[in-house]
């Protein structure tokens, strides 16, 4: 395991990566994140919703139901925005 931080040659390389990314397009625009923030935070809602009405459809009490968790993560390049 390393602990040691970036070196500087780093910073440079990634500074260059996302130059050339951005010149393809490739990084959604401020309208774009808010609508995915949009749509998962809707997809969210319904995974809980659904935890809950499952729950209860399998005789936990509903207070218990009200706090049971379930969370939605998202990965790679859809978490990175690009």
């Amino acid at each position: 395991m390393c602990f040691t931080g970036p070196k500087p040659i780093d910073y440079e390389k990634t500074a260059d990566l996302k130059s050339c990314l951005e010149n393809y397009g490739v990084f959604e625009s401020e309208p774009e994140m808010h609508h995915r923030m949009e749509v998962l935070g809707k997809l969210h809602t319904l995974v809980r919703k659904w935890i809950r009405d499952l729950s209860i459809q399998r005789n936990m009490p509903s207070s218990v139901a009200d706090n049971v968790g379930g969370n939605i993560y998202t990965f790679g390049s859809y978490r990175l925005g690009v």
